[in-house]
């Protein structure tokens, strides 16, 4: 790709964290649309976005070009703040929309895992514009599906002005609720960003042991989940505080890998894969949490999420990139086990009493 674009490889690296910075800017408007004109002209806007965007990476010629393509792409992306709106709608019940919203995550992460193996393995025996028109086709099929079989989800009433709903979201236990999953998206970009670097600069390793650690990750994520899922704890809040708590302890080992066994490849991979097993369970129980107050306000409470989950553990994983290069490995997990921490110390400062809880519990009554 430098090569035909012309462009360096620091620069085509940067695209990526662009595209996830465009994502939540542009999802503070698609999803937030989606609450005043309905999640279906919104979603179909945002697929043929991404169908026409990335033909565009595909045909690109210069690395202006491609950039310019990565960025319609990113805002094609906030379609994923208007899907996660249209979850609340459809599913009222907390129980449900548990599971939805685990589907949707290993969805996701599954896609993050496997996505670099197989376009990968396409960029070296058909080049490397074929994954971007394979890409245009499917969102086009996408597109036309949803276009045949979509049907209105958004609730019918009266909306809440646009200062309104954002003051409704920025209380402090949602705030705590938003930084939990912007520390957790923190922990994993320090993760994803870096482990190709760590595996073959720093440790030596081959470009194998990056792509079998990569989807470790993403089979660690199932794993957590399923076995979670299985043990039955009641409520999704005491989901919650248990892996939070133990997501935070993850934290705390990975502090003494980077202080004292930071020179141990395996003892990175050890503490990374115990934060890939509670990190989904940590994400799709917080959502959960985050989204049951906001209802009538789903698609900007998403679009405020998605940015969350974007913008600072964008800038976050260029940190620690910049830590890796300069300081070693040491720094970066240190940087990596903060976030672990700071996930778990936010989730349960939004369990401590505030005014505002208070005051609604007074209206309630």
């Amino acid at each position: 790709m430098e090569i035909d674009l012309h462009g360096s490889q620091a620069l085509m690296s940067a695209t990526i964290q662009m595209n996830f910075v465009v994502k939540g800017l542009s999802g503070l408007v698609a999803a937030s649309l989606s609450d005043r004109i309905g999640r279906r002209p919104v979603l179909l806007t945002c697929l043929l976005l991404l169908s026409l965007a990335s033909l565009c990476c595909f045909s690109a010629d210069t690395i202006e070009c491609f950039i310019a393509a990565r960025i319609l792409q990113g805002m094609g992306e906030s379609a994923e703040a208007v899907v996660f709106a249209m979850v609340r709608d459809y599913f009222p019940e907390n129980r449900d929309r548990y599971v939805v919203v685990a589907a949707l995550q290993l969805m996701s992460t599954g896609g993050m895992s496997v996505s670099p193996v197989i376009g990968g393995w396409m960029a070296e025996t058909l080049g490397w514009r074929i994954s971007f028109l394979t890409l245009s086709v499917l969102w086009g099929f996408l597109g036309c599906f949803a276009f045949a079989r979509m049907v209105e989800s958004c609730p019918d009433g009266e909306k809440d002005s646009y200062f309104t709903g954002i003051s409704r979201i920025f209380r402090f236990r949602l705030v705590c609720l938003l930084m939990t999953e912007t520390c957790n998206m923190a922990a994993f970009m320090t993760f994803w960003s870096n482990i190709s670097y760590l595996t073959e600069v720093s440790y030596g390793r081959s470009a194998m042991t990056c792509s079998v650690a990569m989807l470790t990750f993403g089979g660690m994520n199932f794993l957590g989940l399923f076995v979670m899922e299985r043990l039955q704890f009641g409520s999704v809040l005491q989901a919650a505080k248990i892996s939070a708590s133990l997501y935070a302890s993850t934290g705390l080992l990975l502090f003494i890998v980077g202080s004292f066994f930071s020179k141990l490849f395996w003892a990175y991979l050890l503490g990374t894969f115990l934060q890939a097993f509670f990190s989904i369970l940590v994400l799709v129980t917080v959502n959960v949490l985050f989204m049951e107050p906001l209802q009538d306000c789903a698609g900007m409470a998403a679009s405020v999420e998605i940015c969350a989950k974007s913008i600072l553990p964008s800038i976050y994983g260029v940190l620690s990139t910049q830590t890796l290069i300069h300081s070693g490995p040491w720094a970066m997990i240190d940087l990596q086990a903060a976030a672990l921490v700071g996930a778990g110390v936010f989730f349960f400062g939004s369990l401590v009493p505030s005014q505002e809880a208070h005051e609604d519990a007074l209206e309630t009554q």
